[in-house]
């Protein structure tokens, strides 16, 4: 089983661990504040995100399908992970709001399909890492980067996906 540690950096670097359980946990990310941590955990049988306070406290579930390979907004008001939404792998997104030393956390929702469609008309899927972590980010701007698995002759490709959020827009009208 894998489990999380934190490094601590100073004059005497400690090293301590953070998560331990007979479960897997891997993929740690901080929020851009330092004061959450998602990761993701095998606990439950499937690989599921979780947000746990740091260095202490509230742990919070984000994904409710399966979930793997968080990452944080730049601002920190959103989440993204790699999960199922529907009747297949896609993008999703969960909103994080700060609300007091607690954080409200929103419906995941579905952005874009991990798969595409190949010249043989075959579904590949963007590359997944060899730990089940992010095997992606997400830029300042909004826009993903990401792997594309090996298509023929084993070859890797970057994709940027842009207008992800006018597609979401459509998706999901304004409240």
């Amino acid at each position: 089983a894998h489990d999380i540690w934190v490094l601590t950096m100073g004059e005497t670097p400690t090293i301590r661990p953070f998560l331990t359980s007979p479960a897997s946990e891997h993929s740690p990310a901080f929020s851009p504040n330092g004061r959450w941590l998602a990761y993701t955990s095998d606990e439950s049988g499937r690989e599921e995100v979780f947000v746990q306070a740091y260095p202490q406290g509230e742990r919070l579930p984000v994904s409710t399908s399966g979930g793997n390979g968080p990452v944080w907004r730049r601002d920190g008001k959103q989440l993204y992970f790699t999960g199922v939404d529907g009747n297949g792998r896609k993008m999703m997104a969960v909103s994080a709001t700060p609300e007091g030393a607690s954080l409200r956390l929103g419906k995941p929702v579905g952005l874009f399909d991990l798969r595409v469609t190949g010249p043989a008309g075959a579904i590949e899927q963007y590359a997944l890492s060899s730990n089940q972590g992010a095997t992606y980010d997400v830029l300042p701007d909004g826009r993903f980067v990401m792997i594309r698995g090996p298509g023929p002759g084993g070859t890797r490709e970057i994709v940027v996906v842009q207008h992800w959020f006018d597609e979401l827009r459509r998706l999901v009208p304004a409240k």
